[in-house]
């Protein structure tokens, strides 16, 4: 019987030490923002493009994407610093009166290089059978992960200087970092419609000029602190 008591007696304890904790946890938190960001210099070129086609036969259909894809990927091989895979293959029926009454295949070539002019020549040469679908240019992950790793540290330090001025503001004698969530994100800069519809009228052997751009690397840090009376 006494151990039971002991027992309960334990439990209460625990029940209010935690009750106690959870009331200090929840007492004079502020939740605080802070953002460091930096324009970074476009090293890379991705371009993508797409082979479809339509055909009474599904399979008749493929064949023609299958020979274009395996053109179009010779092309690439034969050019030096690029990086490629295949994505986006799908065949589907197509309807006329809730019959079908053909199949297109469709597939998309992704080719990324820091080499701005070997792939700009190479676009010019794979738009004798494929189509240009897109075209951007991005940091590349070299670039983004030093930019992002000092960008943190600041982000960090602006927020704990706001966690600071809040602590002064608020008279409190100290403070301490209850949570912290860092996130990094960036944009890249698209290549412009109008410049894609021009490269469709170069030839192989007279690449066009282009230009990367920059990127903004944006590290956003969030979190809570209690201030410390």
């Amino acid at each position: 019987m006494r151990q039971k008591i002991l027992q309960i007696f334990a439990l209460l304890l625990l029940v209010i030490s935690a009750s106690t904790q959870a009331e200090e946890l929840n007492y004079n938190l502020f939740n605080l923002t802070a953002e460091a960001a930096k324009e970074v210099d476009n090293d890379t070129m991705k371009v993508i493009v797409s082979a479809s086609h339509q055909a009474t036969g599904a399979a008749k259909a493929a064949n023609v994407i299958n020979e274009q894809m395996a053109w179009a990927i010779k092309q690439v091989k034969s050019k030096s610093a690029l990086k490629y895979q295949t994505t986006g293959y799908q065949t589907s029926p197509v309807y006329k009166n809730s019959k079908v009454i053909a199949w297109r295949a469709f597939q998309q070539l992704e080719i990324k290089s820091q080499d701005f002019e070997v792939l700009s020549i190479l676009v010019g040469e794979l738009q004798k059978k494929l189509k240009i679908t897109s075209m951007t240019f991005e940091a590349s992950r070299e670039i983004r992960r030093a930019t992002e790793d000092d960008l943190t540290q600041e982000a960090l330090k602006r927020f704990t200087d706001r966690a600071k001025a809040v602590q002064k503001t608020m008279s409190a004698k100290d403070f301490k970092i209850v949570s912290v969530h860092v996130n990094a994100h960036g944009n890249p800069r698209p290549y412009r419609r109008e410049r894609i519809q021009a490269m469709s009228f170069s030839s192989a052997e007279s690449a066009p000029a282009v230009e990367g751009g920059v990127s903004l690397l944006t590290v956003n840090v969030s979190g809570q602190v209690q201030l410390q009376h």
